[in-house]
């Protein structure tokens, strides 16, 4: 944590604590300390831990991966769990890779689905080539949102959007500093986490930096984690987003 602002430092002091305080015995995260852990908040709870440098190896939340059967999970959930796994030094059983090659025989509907099937794909070593089917696929789709966009950037892996894509990207930043689903809608954390991670892949700087980071910082609870909007509840999911933009967003870097 050296070289970054105390108030930096503070924020992550807060966040390592509110998202220790969700870990479960089983070693997995729960979104709330009555709730039992899933694979999806255990990983945005490791993911966390992660953008703030405070990971470490656990065995027991290894075991807890582990213990979880992968091919009752939807590909947006297998993504996460296989991450999880190797973030703490794990692998995948040996059928992992040939039940996703099943998968994408038959491709599912949903981008997000598509999104994490190219993700995984890439963490198990695949080629570009392998790949060429679904990104010519995934084209034919229709897009919306920020989210939309982040999805289809996962899957093409291109460093550039034509400037209407672009120009929908900055223009969804909202007078309170954050980002809508699209122009012209509510600001929510998740939707300004995408915006940031399209703009620092493509190279593009936001409207107004300070309100982005204004926006972000109310969403900041006295528990130590983030919320989707100013006066919400922290979640593991939000905190992860806050913290990644806010640590490694280069625009509120420099």
């Amino acid at each position: 944590m050296e070289g970054r602002p105390l108030l930096f430092k503070e924020l992550i002091v807060g966040a390592e604590r509110f998202i220790l305080s969700r870990r479960k015995e089983t070693g997995g995260f729960g979104s709330t300390p009555r709730l039992p852990a899933t694979v999806e908040d255990t990983y945005f709870a490791l993911a966390g831990l992660k953008t703030c440098g405070g990971l470490r190896s656990d065995v027991r939340t290894l075991n807890f991966l582990l213990e979880q059967d992968f091919r009752r999970m939807s590909p947006e959930v297998k993504v996460k769990w296989l991450k999880s796994l190797l973030w703490l030094g794990g692998s995948p059983p040996g059928d992992f890779k040939s039940q996703i090659k099943k998968c994408l025989k038959r491709p599912p509907q949903r981008l997000s689905a598509l999104a994490a099937l190219a993700e995984i794909e890439r963490l198990l070593g695949a080629e570009p080539g392998e790949l060429l089917s679904l990104r010519i696929y995934v084209r034919r789709l229709t897009f919306r949102t920020l989210r939309d966009l982040y999805y289809l950037f996962k899957i093409l892996e291109e460093d550039t959007f034509s400037a209407e894509v672009c120009n929908t990207i900055i223009g969804s930043q909202n007078p309170d500093g954050g980002f809508g689903f699209f122009q012209g809608t509510t600001s929510y954390l998740e939707n300004t986490y995408f915006a940031c991670r399209l703009m620092k892949a493509l190279g593009l700087r936001p409207r107004d930096p300070e309100g982005l980071k204004f926006f972000v910082l109310n969403t900041h609870r006295k528990d130590g984690g983030f919320a989707r909007a100013p006066g919400g509840v922290s979640f593991l999911e939000t905190t992860y987003y806050g913290l990644w933009i806010l640590l490694r967003f280069p625009t509120l870097l420099s």
